[in-house]
């Protein structure tokens, strides 16, 4: 998950909230605390204990991010603060609870303690379609069984990955839905490496007409190496052709801060 925006200090949040969810028929966590973020960062923690969810400097939008599986530019509308109030979580799930359940427990927690409210609309943004370059792939079939992935600071690592996978991560990397076009089946152990560019589609505010292919390209003076188009033709032999695709948007109704019962 991309880093939020830079930090607001809290004031005038209540102390810890601690209180068990009640939303009818929704899974609800066992015990849950919601307190005032306790430290002061650009971005924002989360860890999966078993049992055990914890959130760390979370904004109400990247709770919403966590709890729906959506992308910055997948949540519209919305109070001031949404990206500004941050907060700690601590929940505990119940005994046995499955693997993912954390995900409908947080939509309820938002729905209770933030009183937010939801509705989905599909809208037509600007997204990249991931193809094979001119000159054919360049890709090294997977060498073992088990799939690891790694994003970095401009930097993609991975064993065992799918392109529906190379996608969904140069949708990270990008903050853009990259869909994949490339028709290549099978998994792929690869290494992708590229140097900032002023024209890097990350720094386009989402829902913006995406670049021609032609203009996405870095410039031939960046001497410090290729930007992620040409690294990824030069590296793997594919590209991102720009394009407008109908996407799922979650449009904020209603939110509110939480506060003690």
């Amino acid at each position: 998950m991309k880093p939020l925006v830079e930090t607001v200090l809290l004031m005038g949040l209540s102390s810890c909230v601690c209180f068990g969810q009640s939303v009818p028929g929704g899974p609800e966590f066992e015990v849950v605390s919601i307190k005032p973020a306790g430290w002061v960062g650009a971005g924002f923690q989360v860890s999966y204990d078993p049992g055990r969810l914890t959130v760390r400097n979370a904004s109400l939008k990247s709770l919403i991010e966590l709890a729906y599986r959506v992308k910055d530019y997948q949540i519209s509308g919305g109070p001031k603060w949404l990206d500004s109030a941050r907060y700690d979580i601590e929940a505990k799930l119940p005994a046995g609870s499955a693997a993912g359940s954390h995900r409908p427990m947080l939509q309820t927690l938002l729905s209770e303690r933030f009183q937010l409210k939801l509705h989905t609309e599909t809208k037509p943004l600007g997204i990249y379609a991931l193809r094979v370059a001119r000159n054919g792939p360049r890709l090294q079939a997977a060498r073992g069984e088990h799939g690891d992935t790694s994003v970095g600071q401009r930097r993609i690592a991975a064993k065992g990955i799918s392109m529906v996978e190379v996608a969904e991560a140069l949708s990270n990397v990008l903050d853009r839905p990259v869909e994949d076009k490339t028709g290549i089946a099978g998994r792929f152990d690869i290494q992708l490496q590229w140097s900032p560019d002023e024209r890097e589609p990350g720094t386009l505010k989402p829902g913006t007409t995406a670049p021609s292919e032609d203009s996405a390209r870095p410039s031939a003076s960046d001497a410090a190496g290729p930007g992620i188009f040409a690294a990824l033709e030069g590296q793997l032999g594919l590209k991102l052709e720009a394009a407008k695709a109908p996407v799922e948007i979650q449009v904020i109704d209603h939110a509110e801060k939480p506060s003690g019962n």
